[in-house]
Parts: C-alpha cells; structure tokens; sequence
C-alpha cells in the first residue's frame, strides 16, 4: 500500500490537466440539460418583469388598513379582478381594492396584497362588494417585488456552469432559445487488479467480476 494516499484534490488537479477542453457547439435551449456552458447568458429583462401577487386575495393601500382592528374592521370596496396575464387598467383609489390572482401584476396603488384567509368575505369578490379587513398590514406583504430574482443585464450563468434542467428553465424565462455548450467529453471507465475477471467466468471466493 501506498506510504501517502492521494486526495480528492489532487486526483482531481491532475484529472483536469490531462483532460483537454472539448470544442463548442450552438444547441437549442431544449436540448441542452446536462451540457456544460460556454459562454454568458444575461437576463433580457427583470425577473419578475412587474410587482407579482404571491398570494390569491385582494390588492390593497397598506395605509387604508393603519387602523384595522379585530374589533374595528376596515372595509374596502372590491372594484375588480385581476388575472395573471392581464394588466389593471388605473392606479388603485383609496378605500377600494382589487382581487388578485397568484402571479398576477399588482395594480398601480397598491402597495400590499392581503391574503383571502385574512379577511371577512362570505366567496370571492370580484367587483361591488365590500371585503373586510381586521387587521393591518406592511407594505410589500405576499408582493415578489419587480426583479427580486434577476435585474436587466445581470449574469445567470457564465463559462463553465452545468445546465441543471432548472436552470434551462431560468434561461427559458428570458427569452434564450439556444445556448453555446462544450462538446459532451467520451468517458471511458477501466477497471484493474488481480481480483478481478470478465463477467462471463465464475469467481472463486477471492474474486469479483
């Protein structure tokens, strides 16, 4: 036996240096889960691109509900629906809110989103209809702000990074429908020693196949 065991390290150091770097190839975004990177991806845009409701429930002015209580609700008046995909038409006026769906656009206004198991509403108000408030609330409360995950130009992954399926999604999101990867390296694996026999021999007792 060895007097020194190599490390983890140092196999991998001289791994590295003998293992030449492969060519590079334009696959599509699809296909490229398990290839290796090769060159910069940015984002295109804000990740959110806009306020996004994190919860279903109702858009509000955080400073309409300063003064809610469980003894003293406020009510707002519900003066519409907002879906994701859709836009809010107008800035939220005071004493009104909006219901909102997860993912959709915070309308203009609104500062806080107050989640639907956090007020007094016999169903769904989608317009016309009070919703009671009992307490008050921060602002930016269930609201993933606009470029919470990723600003306009900032760096999502560079040379050199594996492409998780997650990520692939990640580049997806922004637009990128083809990425620049390393060429797949050939591996081969080649076991040794004396213990060892081909699979078709049978073993004796200090043998392995």
């Amino acid at each position: 036996m060895p007097s020194k065991l190599m490390t983890l390290e140092e196999a991998r150091s001289i791994l590295l240096q003998a293992a030449p770097v492969g060519g590079t190839e334009r696959i599509p975004l699809a296909a490229a889960a398990g290839h290796v990177l090769a060159e910069p991806v940015r984002a295109d845009r804000p990740i959110p691109p806009y306020h996004r409701a994190a919860m279903d429930g109702y858009a509000v002015r955080a400073a309409d509900l300063a003064g809610a209580r469980a003894d003293s609700p406020v009510s707002l008046t519900c003066v519409g629906e907002v879906l994701p995909g859709q836009p809010w038409p107008s800035p939220i006026e005071p004493g009104t809110c909006v219901a909102i769906m997860t993912g959709a656009a915070v309308p203009a206004g609104a500062d806080a989103v107050v989640e639907i198991e956090a007020t007094e509403v016999g169903e769904w108000c989608t317009g016309g209809g009070e919703v009671r408030i009992a307490r008050p609330v921060e602002v930016g409360r269930n609201i993933s702000p606009r470029g919470e995950d990723a600003q306009e130009g900032e760096l999502l992954a560079g040379p050199g990074e594996w492409l998780s399926p997650q990520l692939c999604g990640l580049l997806a999101l922004c637009g990128h429908t083809a990425v620049t990867v390393y060429h797949l390296p050939r591996v081969a694996i080649l076991s040794t020693g004396n213990e060892i026999v081909a699979p078709e021999v049978q073993p004796s007792p200090y043998q392995v196949r």
